[in-house]
């Protein structure tokens, strides 16, 4: 997903799960991608700009870099501190402003903005290239003590053909001095449906994801531990409503949707909302709203979504029953060992035909299969699975052996 702002510098599109652990959507979220597009945060204190600079990914913070705000034509400098943030006061409402950094050599400027009349702006500015994470696990003395994600913690989320990409960004943050361990664990599950989840690189070492369940082990050292996740839901509706309690507490709401067709964000916990355009040509929705206590779900609905076909969970739900009914049939002894033979074959040949439905799928997304080769190719597959199903419904000796696909003899993976 690239996603949350325009940069100086747009980059590539990321490829599939790049850095996974375990699987991920597709498109992680690119720091370019989100950087140079000013946010109105209410929980900033009027007239206040802050900048976060990066290098590569958001986790990349880079500490002890100038920064130059230029407002109604005139500069002001400031130095980033170890949260790589810099911080302006007094910023006249209805002002004019930019805000501009220079990391080796590399200027990045962000998009002209106007300050806002209530509140504060949040904005970031991506460098090209990687550096070392900021997060690590710390090594002094732990205290008892509260954390939270901070005000830079946001969702974002993308259509993507069939599936939209949702990712947490979140930065764990402790004020004070000394490590801190909360007294509940920071434990966490992704909705009921969430499809392909997997902690994103840059992601601190004391993440963990085990299924849906995400958690953030302590202590946590003074400033931020940052923890990125992704994963994927099924848009097979017009609108669908995303509901997610996180065990600390949210300083701020802030929310960022790609807009495709005539998407809404709709949520009583965001009090802001605007359309921004992004340096790649695409058009973000970006919310804002007050702190929400731990514990306490976040609602927002997605109305407006492009509808999608629902044959990829019929085609899991189809498996899992015959996974699940094959299961039942081996428990209940009713079949003979030549039958048990011929389901094993049958369940191999399945799982290659599916493995190369999801080939295809892939290669169309890729732009590597034109129309008629995917259609004419996916038919062939359905077809081929259907038969399978049909015989795995009834396997057992005298079963009518599968019809060659359609088109010949050309292998399922040609």
């Amino acid at each position: 997903m690239a996603l949350l702002l325009g940069g100086s510098t747009p980059a590539q599109a990321q490829p599939a799960m790049p850095g996974a652990r375990g699987g991920q959507p597709t498109g992680m979220p690119d720091a370019r991608m989100m950087s140079g597009i000013a946010m109105p945060m209410g929980d900033l204190p009027d007239g206040t700009v802050s900048v976060r600079v990066v290098r590569g990914e958001i986790s990349n913070v880079l500490p002890k870099q100038t920064v130059e705000l230029v407002v109604a034509g005139t500069s002001r400098t400031a130095q980033t501190d170890e949260t790589g943030r810099a911080q302006f006061t007094g910023v006249s409402p209805g002002a004019n402003a930019q805000a501009i950094a220079t990391v080796d050599g590399e200027r990045i400027e962000s998009q002209p903005f106007t300050m806002a009349g209530k509140g504060g702006i949040r904005l970031l500015l991506a460098a090209s290239g990687t550096g070392p994470s900021a997060a690590g696990v710390p090594t002094a003395a732990a205290v008892s003590g509260t954390v939270t994600f901070g005000g830079d913690s946001r969702i974002a989320i993308e259509f993507d053909d069939d599936a939209l990409s949702v990712f947490y960004l979140l930065d764990v943050i402790n004020r004070g001095a000394a490590p801190v361990n909360p007294a509940s664990p920071l434990v966490f599950d992704l909705p009921a449906d969430a499809m392909g989840a997997s902690l994103l690189e840059g992601s601190s070492p004391q993440a963990h994801l085990s299924g849906r369940r995400v958690s953030i082990a302590g202590p946590f050292g003074p400033g931020r531990t940052t923890m990125q996740v992704g994963y994927a839901l099924p848009s097979d509706a017009a609108s669908r409503t995303l509901v997610q309690a996180f065990p600390a507490a949210l300083d701020a709401v802030a929310v960022a949707a790609q807009k495709v067709g005539n998407l809404e964000l709709k949520s009583a916990q965001l009090a802001q909302q605007q359309q921004v355009p992004a340096a790649d040509g695409k058009v973000y929705v970006m919310g804002t709203g007050p702190s929400v206590a731990a514990g306490q779900p976040l609602t927002i609905e997605l109305a407006g979504l492009p509808h999608h076909e629902t044959w990829p969970r019929t085609i899991s739900l189809v498996i899992a029953l015959a996974i699940l009914g094959g299961g039942a049939w081996t428990a209940l002894g009713r079949a003979q060992n030549g039958a048990h033979a011929r389901r094993h074959e049958l369940e191999g040949r399945r799982d290659r035909l599916f493995a190369d439905l999801l080939k295809l799928e892939r290669a169309k997304r890729a732009g590597t299969l034109n129309a008629d080769g995917h259609v004419g190719r996916r038919a062939e597959l359905m077809l081929t699975l259907e038969r399978i199903y049909g015989e795995l419904d009834g396997a057992g000796p005298g079963t009518a052996r599968l019809a060659p696909p359609a088109g010949g003899g050309r292998g399922l993976t040609a």
